[in-house]
């Protein structure tokens, strides 16, 4: 086979490679140009004193062994593998009979079928078709191995649903009933929840970035009215509804219980330890809780665990903690908290074809926020991981443009539309600017949030807001690190590795490592660019030979 139709398909299989991997590529080549100054162990050895002030921050003293190294028996998180088996397991030891049986009774004993059957992140859901109404119910069933408190949890969950919709329009599902259930699982009270299966089509990212700007407007409006009824719900604390009696049925007046949150929640099964919670009644409070935990997050082990990676992390959990500090809204006291929807991601919206809402979904894990906290989805800001990775469609500025476009034009709708549009700076004429309400606190929530999304929201947003988009990250990060007054987070950086490097030893000595996928891509992607640079030198050489040879 001639040169020009191989050198060809390495085109097509690089640049399939890189459509998928864009913002890993360019932090990849990034970090090649400075491979050399930042290599693993660079910096020489640690001095003892301040490598046991390193181990103080970063590990608790049950964690270490005399001379200071890092306890062999220390408990490790399950890898996602052992989570999803756990998952596989649970749900299929549900009897699937009793469904129909449980779903019959709460409707005066007519006959259903199950017609269908899935699983997120927290429960299992069977959809059941009772054919003479031709109704369909959602049987949901908590999925227990990673729910840290299964029935606060749906005692949670009911109590806000029906508080939502006695005071407001959204277009939340009817609870037909709730309770434990001894059928469903053999010789376990399982908890369950029979809802309404409210019709419409499931909204995704790549859709409202491919509506009709008239969809989108139609989407705005009645995303605002939601975010503006849910405004008007102010408590006098943050924390989860739960009932005054020990049933949910008196709807009207429910109190503040501990905080329940899908941050708490995963943090406890990372760590398989239970996190203390209460009613916050400041915003300090409230935020410090949520960094303790991001924080926390970021120093349980990952296989692997690049060097790059670990300083990258390091140095975003430090300018993070900084930024918070010089936030005034995030500083100063809060008298008011509002009920906020913790995941109002397009996939829990339902929509018609003219992107009306039809319903909210998953309304677990509700709970109120200092007021300062509402703000719109991450989808609508650009803070959303998922939609970073889009690169069809509108751009994702023109989404948060159009956004305020609406609530500009409609902010004297109702008084919770005017308040929203007071909270985010549209009085002052500071919404769409980088230090206003909406964009300087909107990337910091989603990361408190939601730790996971630390590494792609901080270096798509704040990280270039502090230090400009055309700035390379690595550089700025080798610099901090080289700095003597960052020695004490260099040595984190360490121990964090040496960290990584255990628990790599104790997946492999226990056949639970699995590769990392992406950094597998990762490998791919750059073993034929190699491939294709030598192609295309050894092409380059050629034809100039031949250019000599011919004169």
């Amino acid at each position: 086979m001639s040169a020009g139709p191989i050198l060809s398909q390495l085109w097509c299989s690089f640049w399939a490679q890189l459509v998928k991997l864009p913002q890993y590529l360019s932090q990849l080549f990034c970090g090649l140009l400075h491979r050399g100054q930042s290599g693993h162990g660079s910096r020489g050895p640690l001095s003892s004193t301040s490598a046991e002030r390193a181990k103080e921050l970063l590990f608790s003293p049950d964690e270490l062994i005399p001379g200071g190294q890092l306890h062999k028996s220390t408990p490790y998180p399950l890898t996602p593998q052992q989570v999803e088996n756990s998952i596989e397991a649970f749900i299929a030891s549900i009897n699937k009979s009793a469904i129909c049986a449980l779903a019959s009774r709460h409707n005066g004993g007519k006959s259903c079928r199950i017609v269908d059957q899935r699983n997120g992140s927290f429960n299992i859901c069977f959809f059941v078709l009772f054919d003479a109404e031709d109704v369909k119910w959602v049987v949901r069933i908590p999925i227990e191995p990673v729910i840290s408190n299964t029935w606060a949890k749906v005692v949670s969950e009911v109590t806000t649903i029906k508080y939502i919709k006695s005071k407001t329009t959204i277009p939340c599902p009817d609870v037909y009933g709730y309770g434990h259930e001894d059928t469903l699982i053999e010789g376990v009270s399982t908890p369950f929840m029979l809802m309404e299966c409210l019709h419409g089509q499931q909204l995704s990212t790549r859709a409202v970035l491919h509506a009709t700007e008239t969809q989108r407007r139609n989407l705005y409006i009645d995303l605002i009215d939601t975010l503006a009824q849910l405004r008007q719900l102010e408590f006098p604390a943050a924390g989860s509804l739960i009932p005054k009696s020990e049933s949910p049925d008196d709807e009207s007046d429910p109190i503040i219980g501990p905080l329940l949150s899908m941050t708490v929640n995963e943090f406890e099964r990372q760590r398989e330890m239970p996190q203390a919670t209460e009613v916050y009644t400041s915003m300090k409070d409230f935020v410090d809780l949520h960094s303790h935990i991001l924080s926390e997050t970021f120093q349980l082990p990952v296989q692997e665990l690049e060097y790059r990676q670990a300083k990258m992390e390091i140095f975003a959990l430090n300018s993070i903690a900084k930024e918070i500090r010089t936030y005034s809204e995030l500083q100063e006291p809060s008298h008011s908290f509002v009920l906020a929807h913790p995941d109002l991601r397009c996939g829990n919206i339902l929509v018609d074809d003219d992107f009306h809402i039809l319903g909210i979904i998953d309304w677990e894990f509700t709970h109120t926020v200092p007021r300062q906290l509402l703000l719109p989805p991450p989808w609508i800001t650009g803070h959303d991981p998922d939609t970073l990775l889009v690169i069809t469609g509108v751009p994702r500025h023109q989404i948060l443009q159009e956004f305020s476009r609406v609530l500009q034009e409609m902010h004297e709708a109702s008084n919770g539309w005017t308040l929203l549009w007071q909270d985010w700076g549209f009085q002052q004429g500071i919404h769409l600017q980088v230090e206003g309400p909406l964009l300087r606190l909107s990337p910091v929530s989603q990361i408190l949030r939601h730790p996971s999304s630390l590494m792609d929201v901080y270096y798509s947003s704040i990280f270039q807001r502090i230090f400009g988009s055309a700035t390379c990250k690595d550089v700025v990060i080798n610099d901090f690190f080289e700095d003597k007054e960052n020695r004490e987070l260099a040595m984190r950086v360490e121990l964090q590795m040496q960290r990584s490097e255990r628990y790599t030893d104790h997946l492999k000595s226990r056949g639970l490592f699995i590769a990392d996928e992406r950094s597998q891509q990762l490998q791919d992607v750059l073993a034929n660019l190699q491939i294709l640079m030598q192609a295309r030198q050894e092409g380059l050489e050629k034809k100039g030979k031949n250019s000599i040879s011919s004169r």
